[in-house]
């Protein structure tokens, strides 16, 4: 199969055996078992050696040499899967890596591939029916003729029980579990990641003496819990895959599919092979690989998040900030956005979660453009369904971060944010709001209509400042410029329903909202302020309820309610409206709620409204209030 990934499981058989009769073949094979629903996040190999004829230290040398081979072909991780004299031979070689032929630590490791930064890291030996306490007798007896007879006399005499190859192999195990005063700090952390586990039938097993748990621990071969573990598998000695390999069978491959120990290895996949920048159309052998890294990304991320959390955004970064560097196709996409919803419905928010959101809104999400053509290089080649599902994956995210990182203490809100260097939770949202934003430039009107109905919901959940900062109210007031001669009356309402909530938020938020929506634009044979063409007088109303009859009125309000009543509000015939706009217009002229300094331009503004006023009771008062208004002496006016 073809290299997918950076990890790799390495099963290494026993003697007399082979890759097919100890791990099974096509379907029954130990990969197509740990395969199991297309979510292995590793690629898989076998390590076929002389068993009969060849040294136990000729087959150690071997086995260093596929694993250089498995490093010089892209690999950076392993995990070792053995069985029977396969496990002496693996155990062998990581103990030769790491220390001296004396027996002491090796302080450079730097030329040794197995631990070194640039090597090929053995992650966890998981090692089944290992003869580390010796072969039994009747097995020893036959060993013994076979060796008069020149059978296997290089491998069976090292297994006896007494042999001194395995009293050494258990003490140098106990110098690596014991991490050595004389390592270097440097070779101590990275020892101090390796496992080894053993997989035992212990009574069960006819062939190799049972393991002590509490002898091989005092004896210090047995690595402590979290390191190592001896696990009783309940079988005979031979047991292959087609025989045991299936998830809860108490035996050696259902054991090892369990995840901690296949969660050693990292998620960690060879982006540029899997997904090349030189293909016009992605066949579909490539296509099933990508969907099977798409199905292993988020199910590495579900049962191991943090580990997952920087080598996922990385991964998406790689696939969103250029996305002509990763051919792939429509349903490669589809499948990544449905993946990482699922993920999010089933992980129960917290920090490591919030974490990775605010990392995959920065370096993910802010790289998404919804707008644009159906083409290869867009996400989901910017189809509907594709558009729509990120849709909800940017609104899930903002609302996931937001709603945990208020509920924290802000000690607690810096050190999340601060990971990708955000100063505050506003400045994420701002970010968030931006996306969401770019939807309203979407050719489908089914996104559009989504994108009014989220962004009314995002501003009622926002705060003054957060919307001060944020470019949805310009989004929004930019969607409606564009649109406002074709928008379906639903959708006026709604971004009519969405400024008078942010306008409620703050007074100075509610000036600036007021100024902008005041501006004119031609519609129905003249020029008419843009909330007009919105044609919804119950949220017109809403607005003015607003402008409170207390305080000094900005000119943006000014202008506001001074149209409203000239124009009888957004449709022409609301008396009570326009009267209701007036009243507020006259108290402020009253109380000298007002710049005296803009005095002129309010009362050009009085005339203007009131020569052309709808009702012409109503523009009468407009008119009165300009005479009014300049009729004030200046030293009664208070400003507020």
């Amino acid at each position: 199969m073809s290299p997918t990934y950076r990890a790799v499981v390495l099963a290494v058989h026993g003697w007399n055996g082979s890759c097919r009769a100890t791990f099974g073949e096509m379907e029954e094979s130990i990969f197509r078992v740990l395969n199991r629903d297309d979510t292995h996040f590793y690629d898989f190999d076998c390590f076929e050696y002389d068993s009969r004829n060849a040294s136990i230290s000729d087959n150690v040398r071997k086995l260093h040499e596929r694993m250089l081979a498995l490093h010089n072909s892209g690999y950076t991780h392993a995990m070792l899967i053995t069985h029977s004299t396969g496990s002496v031979i693996a155990l062998q070689m990581l103990t030769d890596a790491l220390l001296n032929s004396d027996g002491a630590s090796r302080h450079d490791l730097e030329d040794e591939i197995l631990l070194a930064h640039n090597g090929i890291y053995v992650t966890a030996v998981q090692a089944w029916a290992t003869p580390i306490n010796g072969l039994k007798k009747h097995i020893e007896y036959a060993g013994r003729t076979l060796t008069l007879i020149g059978y296997s006399s290089e491998t069976l005499p090292v297994l006896a029980p007494d042999s001194r190859f395995l009293a050494t192999l258990k003490e140098r195990l106990k110098v690596l579990g014991d991490l050595s005063n004389d390592m270097t700090p440097d070779a101590r952390s990275r020892i101090g990641n390796v496992s080894v586990n053993f997989y035992h039938g212990q009574v069960d097993d006819a062939v190799v003496h049972e393991i002590n748990p509490d002898e091989a621990r005092n004896d210090g071969w047995l690595w402590p819990p979290g390191r190592g573990a001896l696990i009783d598998t309940g079988t005979g000695h031979s047991h292959n895959v087609a025989e045991s390999g299936h998830v809860g069978a108490p035996r050696f491959t259902g054991r090892t599919m369990q995840l901690e120990a296949l969660l050693s290895l990292p998620f960690e996949p060879r982006f540029n092979e899997v997904f090349p920048s030189d293909l016009k159309v992605v066949p579909s052998s490539l296509e099933n690989r990508q969907i099977g890294v798409i199905k292993a990304l988020t199910f590495y991320a579900h049962h191991r998040f943090p580990a997952a959390m920087f080598p996922a955004i990385d991964f998406l970064h790689k696939m969103m900030s250029n996305p002509s560097q990763g051919a792939r196709s429509k349903k490669v996409d589809s499948v990544l956005i449905d993946e990482l919803l699922k993920l999010l419905e089933r992980k129960k928010p917290s920090d490591e979660l919030v974490r990775f959101l605010i990392g995959f809104g920065k370096k993910v999400l802010m790289y998404y453009d919804p707008s644009g053509p159906a083409n290869l290089s867009s996400l989901g080649y910017n189809e509907a369904d594709v558009v729509e599902n990120m849709q909800k994956l940017v609104l899930a995210t903002l609302t996931t971060v937001t709603k945990y990182l208020t509920a924290q203490s802000i000690e607690k809100q810096r050190s999340l944010l601060a990971t990708y260097d955000y100063a505050s939770i506003k400045d994420f949202e701002k970010d968030m709001h931006t996306v969401i934003g770019l939807f309203y430039v979407s050719r489908y009107h089914t996104i559009q209509n989504r994108t009014v109905a989220d962004i009314r919901d995002v501003v009622e959940a926002s705060t003054a400042d957060v919307l001060s900062a944020s470019p949805l109210i310009a989004s929004t007031l930019k969607f409606a410029r564009d649109n406002y001669l074709t928008l379906p009356q639903e959708q006026k309402t709604h971004i009519l329903e969405t400024i008078s909530l942010a306008s409620s938020k703050s007074p100075m938020l509610r000036a600036d909202i007021l100024g902008s929506w005041g501006s004119e634009v031609p519609h129905l044979g003249q020029q008419r302020p843009l909330w007009a063409t919105l044609n919804n007088d119950e949220v017109i109303a809403r607005l003015v309820m607003q402008i409170p009859n207390d305080h000094r009125l900005e000119t943006s309000e000014w202008q506001f309610l001074a149209d409203v009543a000239s124009l009888g509000g957004a449709r022409g015939n609301s008396l009570g409206l326009a009267r209701s706009a007036e009243q507020r217009l006259l108290n402020a002229i009253s109380e000298g709620h007002f710049e005296p300094t803009l005095r002129q331009q309010y009362i050009e503004m009085l005339m203007s409204t009131g020569q052309n006023a709808v009702y012409p009771t109503i523009g009468g008062q407009l008119l009165q209030g300009a005479k009014n208004l300049k009729a004030l002496d200046f030293p009664r006016v208070q400003v507020e």
